[in-house]
């Protein structure tokens, strides 16, 4: 599409063109400007109204190019009305890259402690144009900057260290919305991170602080998990396992069918399996592989399939083989039950009997 031509002799004609002229017109003045600034400001005032006032009063009613083209004109003016109003639009504009050119011009203008306070906002790109600023000044930082400049940062920035004097505020971030981040954070702290297990009544979530010490300190994750084992999270009874601990018959009782099944799979529930054959599928299938063969040939017959399957699996293996009942069962008339037997018969080598017996299969 071609540039609009737009003739502009006096100020009137700038004023007329920038307030009611097409949006391709107006687009085309202002980028001409930007590229010489001093132009309309050898025309001089229209009216009340200086070059830099047009600008101010048109951006509050302007949207998106036409508005992110406005505040760059104003951008290339030194003036105080500039600095100051281009401070108030910093703290409000939602486009971000007009907020990342604003904050390159206003560290010039306002300078460091401008952008201290946008560091807690919670706008995105002005706190990371407060990041940005800070982390490349010379400006001293509290640690709860520190820690939130490395937070907001989108490069590798070093937080300060996790000690009793920051532990108040690595908590504060742990909980906030930027929990993520702080983990990875604290994570790459390694060893020194594990100070968090004292104020770790604070922190709602230990899952990745457990699997950190586990990594870092294997000792102290075993004492860390035995103190914990009581409450039956899910992460913790799986931790356990995993760093050889006893797990507690209570978790049998636990509200976490996953939890339970665990502790089934265990061998916590060996004295009453078939109980638990009855529950839920999860705690089903947790308790298959602990049954005897003969059992298990019954559960080929269950109806759910995941306990079928983990029925399979487990005679696939077993030593005692109760072949004639499963291949009853290749021959029954119920299609699950023919299916389970037959895969199992396979995997124990009996395709002999099989092509006998089925051979149109």
């Amino acid at each position: 599409m071609p540039v609009p031509q737009v003739r502009i002799r006096t100020a009137a004609d700038l004023f007329e063109v920038l307030s009611t002229g097409s949006l391709a017109e107006r687009l085309a003045l202002l980028n001409s400007i930007v590229a010489e600034p001093t132009r309309p400001l050898a025309l001089g005032p229209h009216g009340e109204e200086d070059f830099i006032d047009l600008l101010i009063r048109l951006i509050p009613n302007s949207r998106d190019v036409l508005r992110k083209t406005l505040i760059l004109c104003l951008m290339c003016y030194q003036d105080p009305r500039t600095q100051d109003y281009l401070g108030q639009v910093f703290a409000e504009e939602r486009d971000a890259s007009t907020v990342l050119h604003l904050g390159q011009r206003l560290t010039l203008d306002l300078g460091v402690e401008f952008f201290r306070p946008f560091l807690w906002g919670e706008k995105a790109a002005q706190g990371l144009v407060a990041a940005q600023v800070l982390a490349q000044s010379s400006a001293d930082m509290e640690p709860k900057e520190q820690l939130r400049v490395a937070l907001l940062l989108d490069w590798e920035y070093p937080p300060p260290e996790i000690s009793s004097k920051t532990l108040s505020r690595w908590v504060t971030e742990l909980e906030g919305p930027h929990y993520l981040k702080a983990r990875q954070l604290a994570e790459n702290l390694g060893s020194s991170a594990l100070l968090l297990w004292s104020v770790c009544d604070q922190l709602s979530e230990l899952d990745w602080l457990l699997e950190l010490t586990e990594r870092v300190d294997p000792e102290r994750a075993r004492r860390e998990t035995e103190k914990l084992l009581p409450e039956g999270a899910l992460y913790v009874v799986q931790t356990a396992q995993r760093l050889g601990l006893a797990l507690p018959a209570t978790l049998l009782e636990n509200q976490d069918p996953e939890v339970r099944a665990v502790a089934i799979s265990a061998g916590l529930a060996d004295s009453h399996l078939e109980s638990y054959l009855k529950a839920s599928t999860t705690e089903a299938v947790a308790a298959v592989p602990r049954c005897t063969p003969e059992i298990l040939v019954d559960l080929l017959s269950d109806p759910r399939w995941q306990v079928r399957s983990s029925a399979v699996r487990a005679l696939s293996v077993q030593q005692d083989r109760p072949l004639e009942r499963v291949r009853a069962l290749a021959l029954a008339d119920t299609l699950a039950q023919r299916v389970a037997a037959v895969t199992l018969l396979e995997r124990w080598g009996d395709e002999e009997w099989l092509e006998a017996q089925l051979p149109a299969d």
